[in-house]
């Protein structure tokens, strides 16, 4: 009963490694915190960095804010803010250098069954890579808004 708290980390490398899981969540009653990482390099192979709240009461998942010369996402890792209860998703904010992703994803949620609204994802990178079924999603498979995604890129690839 209560809000989780903030993470806020500013270190020149992060990197999370075999189901390693950065997160400021709330599994009870209370919002979720946001997760803020600002380095030089940021990876995250089979690893989670997330925001989420499972409560059936009316709360909200935080944001992920990301400021890096480059991150990379890789191995089924992800990004997410997520609600599986009542209550809205968090706004994940990019602003990197380079960003890759390879089998992984940034996405913000409604779960099934729940009610909210899913968050925005922002990404200002000169070059964005999303390779091996990787992708960026917004959606809401309960009752409620998916949010937008919005890229901001000099260079983009998809393979």
């Amino acid at each position: 009963m209560g809000d989780a708290g903030n993470i806020d980390i500013t270190t020149s490398s992060l990197s999370l490694t075999n189901l390693a899981f950065l997160s400021s969540s709330n599994l009870g009653k209370g919002n979720a915190g946001t997760v803020k990482v600002k380095a030089d390099t940021i990876s995250l192979n089979e690893s989670f960095m997330a925001s989420l709240v499972t409560s059936t009461e009316e709360v909200s998942a935080g944001g992920i804010d990301i400021t890096t010369g480059s991150l990379s996402i890789v191995n089924n890792s992800r990004l997410s803010t997520d609600t599986y209860g009542k209550g809205n998703a968090g706004t994940i904010k990019v602003e990197a250098d380079t960003v890759s992703l390879d089998r992984s994803f940034i996405f913000s949620n409604v779960a099934n069954e729940a009610v909210g609204d899913a968050g925005n994802i922002d990404i200002t990178t000169s070059s964005l890579s999303l390779t091996n079924l990787a992708f960026l999603s917004s959606s809401n498979l309960g009752k409620g808004n998916a949010g937008t995604v919005k890229v901001k890129a000099d260079t983009i690839f998809l393979k």
